[in-house]
């Protein structure tokens, strides 16, 4: 991946981190684990949760449904199986 399409991610994972949508945050609350027990996490100078196998802030990357981790962790929510159940499941309880 390329700077401008991680940028466009990223830039994805701000709008959405602004707006606070229930279906980003569900896909926040799946990822947020798995990050949170990898040995790349870390808490930045500005108290900001950082990914040290790709440099991003986690406040943005985990809420762009295109992004994915580098490390293989854990997939766009396009092609996250788990993931698409829960939103079905979120929009049959509406």
């Amino acid at each position: 991946m390329n700077k401008i399409q991680q940028g466009k991610l990223i830039l994805t994972g701000v709008a959405n981190f602004i707006k606070k949508d229930e279906k980003i945050e569900l896909l926040v609350k799946k990822r947020m684990p798995t990050c949170l027990s990898c040995q790349h996490f870390f808490i930045n100078r500005f108290n900001t949760p950082k990914c040290r196998a790709c440099g991003c802030l986690l406040l943005f990357k985990l809420r762009s449904p295109n992004a994915a981790c580098p490390l293989n962790k854990w997939n766009k929510a396009s092609e996250d199986q788990d993931y698409q159940k829960q939103l079905t499941k979120l929009e049959h309880e509406k």
